[in-house]
């Protein structure tokens, strides 16, 4: 107990103070406290850098179910299930993964691993017929996660051959970058031609444009900013 404590919940603590204090660093130039942490921001957006910590506490509470009820696997299934959901919507909700690919996976095995938890019996009983029913639809629930995984893995090997044959270190196919619809320096360009319009606005005329917004389109605004500012090196 003493050593579950300790470790497991000491360092739960600490990566969540971390992520609460890690834009604050970011700001103030403090990177060497940020490079500390950085496994918990590295393979997310910015805008979502605190769903490290969520991640950490996936497995400890899908393992929580078999310790606190090792004698009802109702209530672990029950648990287990309630986890899982808690986890699908946050992941809907945040979309936190840099590569597009990996959001899209992740939500799909978690969407299927839930399926498969709650449509697999706690107890093998019941006729031969109905045994053999949920045996099947426990197959067909795994060749979906499997799918997942064959997809990735075919991204994968595209993005090889693709390396193999052009020499080119791109990570398109990784990224899924080809369903954009303008290159980078179409973008660079548009954003250039905005900040030169933007220029000639005063504070308080952009203020009552935005202020026109919802708050969601405020939201997404200010995330740009800070993406911006965190990994192109502007300043505010």
């Amino acid at each position: 107990t003493i050593l579950l404590i300790v470790f497991v919940f000491g360092f739960l603590t600490i990566a969540t103070w971390a992520a609460r204090k890690i834009p604050k660093w970011a700001r103030t130039g403090q990177i060497s406290r940020v490079h500390s942490f950085i496994f918990l921001i590295v393979r997310f957006r910015m805008d979502r850098w605190w769903f490290g910590v969520p991640l950490l506490l996936r497995g400890p509470l899908l393992s929580f179910p078999v310790v606190w009820a090792a004698d009802s696997p109702e209530m672990q299934t029950s648990i287990a299930a309630f986890v899982l959901a808690i986890f699908l919507f946050l992941q809907i909700m945040a979309w936190p993964w840099k590569v597009p690919v990996l959001n899209v996976m992740d939500t799909w095995v978690t969407l299927w691993l839930l399926v498969l938890l709650l449509a697999t019996p706690v107890y093998n009983t019941g006729a031969v017929a109905q045994r053999q029913i949920k045996e099947q639809l426990s197959a067909i629930f795994m060749a979906f996660i499997a799918l997942a995984l064959f997809f990735v893995i075919a991204i994968i090997f595209i993005a090889l051959c693709q390396y193999a044959i052009t020499g080119k270190k791109s990570s398109e196919w990784l990224n899924l970058t080809m369903l954009r619809n303008s290159s980078d320096e179409v973008t660079g360009e548009m954003l250039h031609q905005m900040a030169e319009e933007l220029v000639q606005f005063s504070s308080r005329e952009l203020a009552w444009q935005i202020g026109k917004l919802n708050r969601h389109d405020v939201a997404r605004i200010e995330a740009c900013i800070s993406m911006l500012t965190a990994e192109c090196g502007l300043t505010l």
